[in-house]
């Protein structure tokens, strides 16, 4: 082993899991077959040049919603976060571990400033066009956007707020807190 592969960072605290998602009332039998096909990759095998291009692109019409992405809050959300470039920029906390595949999000949950650490390996789905993000959808190498999901998926212990109607009602972006 290399030692670059040695050095990417695992997050061994979050390894979601899709699957247990297909015992839930609240998917389609075609979302469901479609959860099946879901893998994980690392956002740099999916995007070589994300980290170099991490804040280049942040705009509404960049972000997409996936099919598969029933809460329409979250991705509201990012879209409206994505015309403040600055306060996305600041829910980043770039500490130099970026090229191990470690980013630190603030976010604020119930009114406190939290950081979470995460890692790049995100869920996808595949698609003619190779793989596409299981959920959110974004233009281009810009992915700062499933970084934040999967913070707040991280945060709340699972995917399940992107099939919940409570969306993020104890887990909120607040890029009013993000300024300061």
């Amino acid at each position: 082993m290399s030692s670059i592969k040695a050095s990417v960072f695992f997050d061994t605290k979050f390894q979601p899991d899709m699957t247990r998602f297909l015992d839930t009332e609240v998917i389609t039998k075609p979302d469901k077959e479609t959860l099946r096909t879901i893998v994980y990759k690392r956002a740099e095998e999916v995007y070589p040049n994300f980290h170099s291009s991490l804040f280049t692109n942040i705009r509404p019409e960049a972000i997409k919603r996936n099919s598969l992405l029933p809460n329409v809050r979250l991705w509201m959300t990012l879209k409206h976060l994505a015309h403040y470039p600055v306060l996305v920029k600041n829910m980043f906390l770039l500490k130099n571990d970026e090229k191990r595949g470690k980013y630190t999000v603030y976010l604020n949950r119930r009114g406190v400033k939290v950081e979470v650490e995460v890692d790049t390996q995100l869920p996808f789905l595949k698609a003619y066009e190779g793989l596409i993000p299981a959920f959110t959808q974004v233009e281009g190498d810009d992915i700062w956007p499933l970084l934040v999901e999967k913070a707040i998926s991280k945060l709340d212990g699972n995917f399940d707020f992107f099939f919940s109607k409570r969306a993020i009602i104890e887990t909120r972006i607040s890029w009013s807190s993000m300024s300061s």
